[in-house]
């Protein structure tokens, strides 16, 4: 049977939390057998937005160390990423926000943009909603891959995870079209097809403090007061969302069905220590569903506003361009021509944003529509 751990943790006291960490480690069978001597690990954090650890967002920076150093002791190379939120302010880091760039820094461990080295194409074997996902690079290179998410409630998956700690993977306009198709069993799916690429090994969840309500950003602080870990993110989605009360999510529903996991409570072994099921209360029991307005409608009325009122694009402010078309050559989709200023091809356009990172002088620019900036 899969295994399945939890050990309580109250605070994220480090000595508390490595001491947690570690014996969940261990009782879902250790990182020995997937972790080898040298290995470039990368370990998946939820950086979800540039908050400070108190707010219950992304993965907390003690969590990260705790695994970094089991890692290390391993003799292996763990590297800590996700892709930041593009839309943050000029000098902000959501790595440096989020407390764990200081961490990285103290242990010495590389901590990464996804956007920063891109994305490739990758082939989806027997696809359900997408046939081909643009995978972050760094992702793709990584020996092993453990995943590090933060334990919350989501407005259109009612629960967010392991799992869905994936998504963060693909580019910024990737994911806008899986947000656009709407319905929770469909995102599921496309959830689905970016799992089977990337297949980490393990997973540890942060679930000390989380999150309730209009999660994954809005909702109230949530103590869940546990550490949990397994080799199976399925399986750990599938405990830990039947904890706070949801049964049969899509999003492990879907994994299951595929062959990626085990949902399946009967075939799963929860060892550890003994959590009493969680209740969320929420005024309507439809806010564990959605809350997003969007999903409501019917998908013609969603793809029209998402391809003219809801917009993200790179944008070229000529007064600075310098047309040295480093933007042109690093684009991954080949969107980007110059005229002599830099013009994009929108509809080949997958919004990855590395134009923006790469740019020396500042040139490319995020535009959004007054309806982005309201969604985002």
């Amino acid at each position: 049977m899969t295994k399945v751990s939890i050990v309580k943790c109250q605070n994220y006291d480090y000595v508390k939390v490595k001491a947690a960490v570690d014996k969940s480690i261990a009782l879902a069978g250790g990182l020995k057998k997937t972790v080898k001597k040298g290995d470039r690990v990368l370990l998946k954090v939820n950086l979800l937005k540039a908050a400070k650890p108190g707010h219950a967002i992304t993965t907390h920076p003690s969590i990260v160390k705790a695994v970094c150093e089991q890692v290390l002791d391993l003799g292996a190379i763990p590297i800590v990423g996700d892709a930041q939120n593009i839309q943050m302010d000029k000098g902000m880091s959501s790595l440096d926000v989020c407390g764990i760039k200081a961490v990285c820094d103290e242990l010495k461990v590389k901590a990464i943009d996804f956007k920063d080295n891109g994305f490739r194409k990758v082939k989806v074997s027997k696809p359900v909603q997408m046939k081909n996902i643009w995978i972050a690079k760094d992702v793709l290179s990584a020996d092993t891959i453990i995943a590090l998410p933060k334990m919350k409630t989501h407005m259109l998956t009612s629960y967010t995870g392991a799992v869905k700690n994936f998504f963060g993977c693909i580019p910024f306009g990737e994911r806008m079209k899986a947000h656009v198709l709407g319905k929770d069993e469909m995102f599921a799916e496309v959830l689905s097809d970016i799992y089977s690429v990337i297949k980490p090994s393990f997973c540890v969840m942060d679930g000390i403090i989380g999150m309730e309500g209009d999660g994954p950003t809005h909702g109230p602080k949530r103590r869940y007061n546990m550490i949990a870990a397994s080799t199976d993110c399925v399986s750990l989605d599938a405990v830990c969302s039947n904890l706070m009360g949801f049964k049969n999510l899509n999003t492990v529903v879907a994994a299951e069905k595929r062959g990626l996991g085990v949902a399946d409570l009967n075939k799963i072994q929860i060892i550890g220590d003994k959590i009493a099921p969680f209740t969320i209360k929420m005024p309507n029991q439809n806010m564990r569903k959605s809350q997003n307005i969007v999903a409501l409608l019917p998908k013609s009325i969603r793809e029209y506003i998402a391809k003219t009122l809801l917009i993200f694009e790179p944008r070229v402010d000529e007064s600075k361009c310098k047309k040295c078309a480093i933007c042109k050559n690093a684009c991954p989709v080949k969107a980007i021509s110059m005229d002599p200023y830099p013009v994009f091809d929108r509809e080949r356009c997958i919004k990855c944003f590395c134009c923006h990172e790469l740019c020396p002088d500042g040139a490319i620019y995020t535009h959004k529509s007054w309806l982005a900036k309201q969604w985002r």
